[in-house]
């Protein structure tokens, strides 16, 4: 009978010993570790690419911009870009759509400006030249681009020097003068003797006319609705008159 307690407390003992209980734990978890990891759905086992090289950098997936390809450990694992990128194969990472052939960008044949062209189409660099209809800027070419410029203030471009001058010296672009009046003709002759003509045409007048009478100069006015015809020195309809 003594045995029996004996026997009993120590299974009691062992069954509350922490020892005993971790291994039990330790047992279990190793059991769970224990089963095979398996594969995400973008890895591919025995694939041909991954034969030569188990582990590889990032390479090209054919026809996909979005997505690139890279063995581990034998396994071919499809990889995707982030948003708005795409693979690019000459660096192996992603990168900027423009930066990769057929991916949205790629070379490009060069815009260069007709203006920086040599007449066999080269590009080319030239001297400031002006830029038509505008005096206060100019263009300049380097190599076979375009650039536009400005004058400072108070200066205008000179085509023929090739730089920026003061607006009186260059025609077209200086202050706009008025018209130099024409001065009336003279009722006298070379001797100052008073003359008595003909009707004449008054410069910039369509309505009015001269006339000299005893040395005096008059101005005349047509009848309303007619102008002053110099061909025929009289009043006449304006539409037999250029310019009136």
């Amino acid at each position: 009978m003594l045995k029996l307690v004996i026997f009993v407390v120590f299974v009691a003992y062992v069954a509350a010993s922490p020892a005993v209980k971790s291994d039990a734990l330790s047992a279990g978890t190793e059991k769970h570790w224990s089963k095979p990891p398996t594969l995400e759905d973008d890895c591919e086992a025995g694939a041909t690419q991954c034969a030569a090289n188990p582990s590889s950098d990032p390479f090209v997936k054919p026809g996909d911009c979005t997505h690139f390809y890279q063995c581990s450990n034998g396994y071919l694992c499809t990889m995707d870009c982030p948003d708005d990128l795409v693979f690019n194969p000459e660096i192996k990472v992603c990168d900027w759509p423009w930066n990769v052939t057929n991916c949205g960008g790629g070379p490009s044949p060069p815009y260069y400006d007709p203006d920086c062209l040599s007449p066999s189409g080269i590009p080319i660099s030239r001297l400031p030249f002006a830029k038509p209809g505008d005096c206060d800027s100019y263009y300049k070419c380097w190599r076979g681009h375009r650039f536009e410029f400005d004058c400072p203030l108070w200066f205008v471009f000179n085509p023929k020097t090739g730089c920026c001058d003061w607006p009186i010296k260059v025609p077209g672009c200086g202050p706009t003068l008025p018209p130099k009046p024409v001065p009336p003709p003279s009722c006298t002759d070379k001797n100052g003797k008073p003359l008595s003509t003909g009707p004449m045409a008054k410069p910039g007048d369509c309505n009015n006319f001269y006339q000299c009478g005893a040395g005096i100069l008059y101005t005349m006015p047509c009848a309303p609705g007619t102008v002053f015809n110099p061909d025929k020195k009289s009043c006449d309809w304006p539409y037999n008159v250029p310019g009136c």
